[in-house]
């Protein structure tokens, strides 16, 4: 399932290292303000890749967990509905 991914850094403190950000995935609020950790160049700034990959990583799980829990759900409807009868 492809989607609009939106990822903001609210706050980044290399010294500890810590990145907080809120991720939006098709207009659903995933992460309001998680510290996600941090990685970091050998220069000492913020690797923006490790920020969008672990992103990603985020929503990838979400979308599978929820894939999970709809089929699950459709289970538990479809057993629900047959004891009905």
């Amino acid at each position: 399932m492809a989607g609009n991914i939106e990822v903001k850094i609210l706050k980044i403190n290399t010294q500890i290292p810590h990145c907080v950000v809120s991720i939006v995935d098709n207009g659903e609020t995933i992460v309001t303000a998680g510290n996600i950790g941090l990685e970091l160049n050998p220069d000492g700034t913020a690797n923006s890749e490790w920020i969008i990959s672990t992103a990603k990583e985020i929503v990838l799980n979400r979308r599978k967990v929820k894939a999970e829990q709809d089929s699950m759900d459709k289970i538990t409807s479809a057993i629900n509905s047959s004891s009905e009868e």
